[in-house]
């Protein structure tokens, strides 16, 4: 099998720790988080990954680090963030549009290339799950040495990603995550997405995929299936307990939801929390902003 990346794209609080702790139960896949935080936040004091371990600590990662750029010291760490910042910035999305790729893409691909290469050795995966939520990371261009592209596009009702974005999360191993009012995320919501899109257009038709976050925490097991069906493996769902509740075994997801330290038995349920009472102001608001783009996923409703 040629080894794969799927990358899952779209707006931050849309269940994308969830989606990406399912996908690793899939035999041959190994999910790893939110990778473009390994550089700036990975070997910071405290910062955990999923099997537990610091992430400093962690063999998995200590030894792809020094496999991908040479090693693990600060000023290393802190060039391949500086390229990385350059490629994954709104400034640079319309030149990668018009003009393609530049040198500083090409660099980030070949460091990602040696990196998912060694992980991928290390965990004996073919699959592997960045859920970094970048539009249009580098893999998508083909910039990526030994590695074919897949993109999965997790979307969210956006009143229920801007209450998200409201509420404290935090925890052991994981700093508090930002938090931002309506408006700041009506904005970035319709942005993402739109751009996310645009992802369709560098890899083929069938490698495109969308999924809500809704009809995952509605029927995980069904959803979970169908993504193996999607990306070729049969029996995608045999981590499933029962249709609500899946078997987390070790996993090396470096960032995301604080909840990726959670192994075990898990139960689902949709956070449907921002829908229980009457439209709040803030709800209004994002209804507003993003009614084009909301309906088009099949979000409906004003409040």
């Amino acid at each position: 099998m040629t080894r794969r990346i799927v990358y899952v794209v779209g707006k931050g609080r849309s269940g994308s720790t969830l989606l990406d702790d399912l996908l690793g139960t899939v035999p041959g896949v190994a999910s790893l988080g939110e990778l473009r935080l390994l550089w700036s936040r990975g070997f910071t004091e405290g910062y955990r990954c999923a099997c537990g371990e610091l992430v400093a600590d962690c063999p998995v990662w200590a030894s792809a680090v020094v496999d991908a750029v040479g090693s693990t010291s600060a000023d290393v760490l802190a060039t391949t963030e500086a390229v990385q910042r350059r490629v994954l910035s709104w400034s640079h999305v319309p030149r990668l549009l018009t003009v393609g790729p530049g040198d500083d893409d090409r660099v980030l691909g070949a460091v990602m290339g040696r990196l998912y290469a060694s992980v991928a050795d290390r965990l004996g995966a073919d699959v592997l799950v960045d859920s970094s939520k970048w539009p249009l990371p580098p893999g998508a261009f083909d910039l990526v040495p030994g590695f074919e592209a897949w993109v999965l596009h997790l979307v969210r009702d956006p009143r229920a990603v801007a209450h998200s974005y409201q509420r404290r999360k935090g925890g052991v191993g994981q700093p508090e995550l930002p938090r931002f009012g309506a408006l700041h995320t009506s904005l970035s919501w319709g942005v993402r997405n739109a751009t996310a899109e645009l992802a369709r257009r560098p890899v083929p038709a069938e490698r495109f995929r969308r999924v809500r976050y809704e009809d995952l925490a509605a029927d995980p097991r069904a959803t979970l299936r169908s993504l193996g069906e999607w990306l070729g493996i049969a029996e995608a769902d045999q981590a499933f307990v029962d249709d609500r509740t899946v078997r987390l075994g070790e996993a090396h997801l470096v960032g995301g939801n604080p909840r990726r330290l959670d192994r075990g038995d898990i139960e689902i349920r949709a956070d449907d929390e921002w829908s229980s009472g009457s439209a709040t102001r803030s709800q209004r608001v994002v209804g507003a902003l993003t009614a084009p783009l909301r309906s088009r996923y099949g979000y409906t409703g004003t409040g």
